[in-house]
C-alpha cells in the first residue's frame, strides 16, 4: 500500500498489430452507415469482457479506452479512435492474475484521466490511474491492495472525481461464509476508505451477488444486488434488492423506509424490487447443498442482473433476467416506487433470454443489450448465444429490437459491456468465442481458450 509505480507504456507497431489481431481497421456493423466494428484482440481469454457489473469501456476525448482479460490472464487496454476506428495504442496493464475472473473495471474521471481497478477472485484489487501521453497511456499504480476476499469490481466515478466501488467479499474475519456486498470509496489526495460491509447474504454457500453500482446525476449512489432467500428446506426465492446513499456513502437507505439502514443488513430483511411478496416465478427448487458450492444451474439460472443505470431525473433502471425460464423484465425506479415490465420476445424467433444484459442512458433514452439463445437451452455461455439491441423511446416503449450479430453454431457472442456514461449512442464491447467453464460443473477457470474481443459503436454523421 502507498507504493507508487510509474509505467510508461510505449507501444511498438508489432504489439499494436498483435493485440488488434492485425484487424484494427473499422468495418461496417449493423444497419447504420455510421457503424464501426473493430476486433481488438484474437487472443482474449474465455471470459475476456466479463462481468455484467464491471464497466469495460470509457470515453477519453477522441478515443474509447477499452480493457479486457487475455488468455494469459493479463489485463489489456486499447485506445480506439472514435471517428476512424483505428487502434492508436494498446498494451498490458498490471501483472498476470489468478484466473479468468480477474478482468479490470475502467471509468473516466472529470479531469480527463482514467481509473482502472484490476479484478481479483477472492483477492484484493489493484488500482491504477492513467493519463493520456504521446506514447499512449501513462499508468500510476495508486494502490496495490484494495479490499480483501474481493471479486467483481463494480466501479463508478462521481462528478467530483470520487470513485465508488461495490464488490463481493467471500466472508469476513477469516471465515468463508456468508458472503457480503461491500462498499468503499477513493478520494483524490485521501486514498481508499476502509471497506464497509453493506449486505450480509443469508445463505451459507457460494453466492453470485451480481451487485451493480451506479452514481446518479443528483449525487446519489445506487446498488442493486441479487437477493436469495430460503423459503423452506427445498425452495429458494431469487430476487433483487436496492439500496442507495444520498450522501456519498455516509448512510445507506431503501426507498420507502424513513430511517437509514444499520449495516451490514441481512439480505432477507431488505425490501425487494417487486415488493414484499414472493412471486412464484422467482421461487425454484434448490436445497442448500452440503458442499460449499451448489450444483450447476443454481445461482446461474434463476436471477441475473444487468448493470444499473441512473437517468437524468434521478430515476434508476436495471434488467432482471431469469434464464431458467427465459424471461426478462425491466425494473424502473421513478420517484418512490419500482415498476416492473416484461421485455418483448427476443429479436430472433425460437430464442429466449439467457445470462446477461447491459443498460446505458444516453441522449435521454435507454439502450439495452441482451443475451439470447435457443429456447430451452440454459447452459451458461453456450454456442449459439448471441446479442440483441433494444432501444426505448422517452415514454419507455421499445422502438428497436434487432440482432447485433447472428448466432453461430460453434461459438458464443456474449459478455457484453456498454459504455456507461455516453452523450451519444454508447460503445459496446463483447467476447466472441467458446467458454472453457460453464457454471461450477467441471470448472476450468485457468485455461488456454482464445477468443475475439470486439468493440462496436456508431459514428454520428
Amino acid at each position: 500500500m502507498g507504493k507508487k509505480l510509474l509505467l510508461l507504456l510505449v507501444v511498438a507497431p508489432w504489439l499494436n498489430a498483435r493485440v488488434a489481431g492485425q484487424d484494427s481497421s473499422a468495418e461496417p456493423s449493423g444497419k447504420s452507415a455510421g457503424a464501426r466494428r473493430v476486433v481488438l484482440s484474437k487472443t482474449g481469454g474465455d471470459r475476456a469482457s466479463a462481468y455484467s457489473m464491471v464497466p469495460k469501456v470509457a470515453r477519453l476525448g477522441d478515443c474509447y479506452l477499452a480493457t479486457w482479460l487475455d488468455v494469459s490472464r493479463v489485463n489489456q487496454w486499447a485506445l480506439v479512435d472514435v471517428e476512424t476506428g483505428a487502434v492508436r495504442h494498446a498494451g498490458p496493464i498490471g501483472p498476470k492474475r489468478y484466473d479468468n475472473h480477474c478482468g479490470a473495471a475502467v471509468v473516466a474521471a472529470p479531469d480527463g484521466s482514467a481509473h482502472v481497478l484490476i479484478g481479483g477472485h477472492q483477492q484484493p484489487f489493484m488500482h491504477y490511474q492513467g493519463t493520456r501521453a504521446p506514447e499512449g497511456m501513462r499508468w500510476d499504480l495508486v494502490a496495490e491492495e484494495v479490499g480483501a476476499g474481493a471479486t467483481y469490481p463494480s466501479l463508478a466515478c462521481g462528478p467530483g472525481g470520487v470513485l465508488h466501488l461495490a464488490y463481493r467479499c467471500r466472508g469476513l474475519l477469516g471465515t468463508p461464509y456468508p458472503y457480503h456486498v461491500m462498499y468503499a470509496q477513493w478520494r483524490p489526495g485521501k486514498g481508499w476508505s476502509k471497506p464497509l460491509p453493506l449486505v450480509k447474504v443469508n445463505v451459507l454457500e457460494h453466492t453470485w451477488t451480481l451487485h451493480t453500482l451506479t452514481a446518479g446525476a443528483d449525487g446519489a449512489i445506487h446498488i442493486v444486488h441479487v437477493n436469495t432467500i430460503p423459503i423452506n428446506k427445498t425452495d429458494k426465492y431469487y430476487g433483487a434488492s436496492h439500496l442507495y446513499s444520498p450522501d456519498e456513502g455516509q448512510t445507506w437507505r431503501q426507498v420507502g423506509r424513513p430511517e437509514p439502514l444499520a449495516t451490514p443488513v441481512l439480505a432477507s430483511e431488505l425490501t425487494r424490487l417487486e415488493g414484499a411478496q414472493f412471486p412464484e416465478s422467482r421461487i425454484e427448487p434448490n436445497p442448500t447443498p452440503p458442499l460449499p458450492c451448489p450444483p450447476e444451474g443454481s445461482y446461474y439460472n434463476q436471477m441475473v442482473l444487468s448493470n444499473a443505470v441512473a437517468d437524468s431525473a434521478g430515476g434508476l433502471r436495471v434488467l432482471l433476467l431469469n434464464p431458467y425460464r427465459g424471461t426478462a423484465q425491466l425494473a424502473r425506479l421513478e420517484g418512490k416506487a419500482w415498476t416492473l415490465s416484461d421485455l418483448p420476445p427476443p429479436a430472433r424467433t425460437g430464442s429466449w433470454y439467457t445470462h446477461g444484459g447491459q443498460l446505458a442512458w444516453a441522449d435521454q433514452k435507454l439502450r439495452a443489450i441482451v443475451t439470447i439463445g435457443p429456447e430451452g437451452l440454459r447452459e451458461w455461455g453456450s454456442n449459439q448465444t448471441t446479442l440483441a439491441r433494444l432501444d426505448f423511446d422517452e415514454a419507455g416503449n421499445v422502438v428497436t429490437n434487432e440482432l447485433i450479430r447472428p448466432p453461430e453454431a460453434d461459438r458464443a457472442v456474449w459478455l457484453p459491456s456498454l459504455e456507461r456514461a455516453s452523450k451519444d449512442a454508447p460503445a459496446l464491447l463483447y467476447t466472441r468465442g467458446t467458454v472453457a467453464s460453464r457454471g461450477l460443473k467441471g470448472a476450468n477457470n485457468i485455461n488456454s481458450v482464445e477468443t475475439e474481443v470486439v468493440l462496436e459503436w456508431t459514428v454520428n454523421k
